[in-house]
């Protein structure tokens, strides 16, 4: 009974300024500082890992805690308010908790929206199919899946099939002359996830190339070549805006991580966007993009 008895006194004594907000004792400065600044941080914080959870409970729990927080930040400000109404009339704090009531709505409203969106269902990505040919095959006697034509996202979707079918799978053969980076970048990370090799036996240029990287092991054939170049202004997809220098900075890390030897990685996009640099295997091998001879 005596533990018993110190932890309520000291639960109550936690709670106590939660219990004076509540009633409108606190200053307007000490309300905008600690109740909705700081427990607003709070709020975001201890929410922030609610994307390991099944997405319709964490936007519960998003709009559940902001809604409850948002509550008992304006009522008590709002009591604080009507207190400072009486003869003698504090202006300043009247005006005060004003404030307090709209910064608390800007913030836990921001904070509560981006939780929300976070986990709402994203849109695939859109392929452009109407003008892009690409074909995605599986070569049971090799153990392969081939990727021919232009890299997309449909590739992506296509690539995702062939492993489901084909589990066995053990590596990727690429020919292509490029395409979309953000569609290369989703393939090289389901190339990676299932551990699969890379080989090119033609041309892999451009986008191609970020496929390729995915790889664990990475081959060419005698008559296989890598093309690298800068990356265009323009968004194909239309629908945002990027900045083609910081995309490249993007895929010179991964290529780093990717174990690529940083004199390498200098000449990656030095040629124009209408141009192609093709290393020989030679350099290919002493970078590291590739990981055995040429055969």
């Amino acid at each position: 009974m005596l533990y018993w008895g110190m932890f309520v006194r000291s639960f109550k004594r936690l709670l106590r300024p939660v219990a004076d907000h509540w009633q409108g004792a606190h200053h307007w400065l000490v309300t905008l500082a600690i109740s909705v600044v700081g427990m607003t941080y709070i709020y975001s914080a201890a929410l922030v890992r609610l994307p390991e959870l099944p997405a319709t409970f964490a936007i519960a729990c998003w709009v559940g805690v902001g809604g409850g927080l948002l509550v008992w930040q304006i009522t008590g400000a709002m009591r604080a308010i009507n207190a400072n109404l009486a003869p003698p009339v504090d202006v300043a704090s009247v005006y005060g908790g004003y404030i307090t009531i709209v910064v608390a709505l800007v913030l836990v409203g921001v904070k509560m929206m981006d939780g929300v969106t976070s986990h709402l269902p994203k849109p695939e990505p859109i392929a452009l199919l109407s003008s892009a040919t690409f074909d995605v095959s599986v070569d049971r006697a090799s153990r392969s899946i081939s990727i021919k034509g232009e890299i997309n996202y449909g590739v992506s979707a296509a690539l995702g099939g062939a492993l489901k079918r084909y589990p066995d799978a053990q590596r990727v053969v690429l020919q292509s002359t490029g395409g979309q980076i953000f569609a290369a970048r989703t393939i090289a990370r389901q190339i990676g996830q299932h551990a699969l090799d890379t080989h090119v036996n033609g041309d892999c240029f451009s986008a191609c190339t970020i496929v390729f990287m995915g790889g664990a092991k990475r081959t060419l054939g005698l008559k296989g070549q890598l093309g690298f170049h800068r990356y265009a202004g323009t968004n194909p997809l239309a629908v945002q805006t990027v900045d083609p220098v910081d995309e490249q900075q993007k895929d010179l890390d991964f290529f780093r991580k990717r174990g690529v030897a940083p004199t390498f990685l200098k000449e990656i996009f030095q040629a124009g966007h209408r141009e192609i640099w093709r290393p020989d295997h030679k350099a290919l091998l002493a970078a590291s993009v590739i990981t055995a001879v040429p055969q």
